[in-house]
């Protein structure tokens, strides 16, 4: 990853523009299920 901003700045806005989001799949690991917009904005403050 080289603009962690960029980043950061997508997945909020993915987590603002759709909100009736219902999962997650990822790489790795189970899919996100729940509160994923909540997730998606965990995951951005993260790349602070």
């Amino acid at each position: 990853m080289t603009d962690r901003n960029a980043y950061r700045l997508w997945l909020e806005s993915l987590a603002d523009n759709i909100p009736n989001l219902q999962v997650i799949s990822v790489a790795h690991g189970s899919p996100i299920v729940t509160d994923c917009s909540a997730r998606l904005r965990e995951a951005a403050a993260r790349l602070l």
